[in-house]
């Protein structure tokens, strides 16, 4: 099962949309209309931090790939140039290691923020500003069907869910 969701700002494309994902086939109780945001958040699983988290986790792993063999080469030069060692050397690694970790995270944080925010942002703002937003539930078959209606009556950012 998918989910077809699209905005819209005038309610006759509304009206049409709804009788044209009829004719194809879909059922009334599979067709939505929200109007209030805190619905389309709720189905858009506006859990913006579950997204976030998961962007700051691979800047974290991304920092670490990078910082880390540099850690290492310089923990291998410090001790080698200055006959330190070897703990000297795990120390220079173990920051290195944690400075990419903690700068691929900062970074990925904001990534993450950007990504989450794209995705709300279009339906979440449209409707407080009067859109509404028709949500679709359909079978995979009948998904490019639904996605070319809600094109075809002005939808905004139809996208599939």
């Amino acid at each position: 099962m998918k989910t077809v969701i699209g905005l819209f700002w005038r309610d006759e494309n509304v009206k049409d949309s709804i009788r044209e994902l009829k004719e194809i086939g879909l059922g009334e109780d599979r067709i939505h209309v929200m109007t209030r945001d805190y619905a389309v958040r709720e189905l858009l699983g506006c859990d913006q931090d579950h997204v976030i988290a998961k962007c700051a986790f691979w800047g974290a792993l991304l920092g670490i790939a990078v910082f880390g063999p540099l850690g290492l080469g310089a923990g291998l030069c410090e001790c080698g140039i200055f006959d330190f060692g070897s703990a000297l050397g795990v120390g220079i690694l173990a920051a290195f290691v944690t400075i990419g970790a903690a700068f691929g995270a900062f970074m990925g944080h904001f990534v993450g923020m950007d990504k989450a925010e794209r995705g709300y942002h279009l339906y979440c703002q449209g409707v407080c500003r009067g859109g509404k937003v028709v949500v679709v539930q359909t079978s995979d078959e009948l998904v490019a069907k639904a996605v070319s209606t809600l094109r075809h009556e002005d939808a905004l950012g139809v996208t599939t869910l």
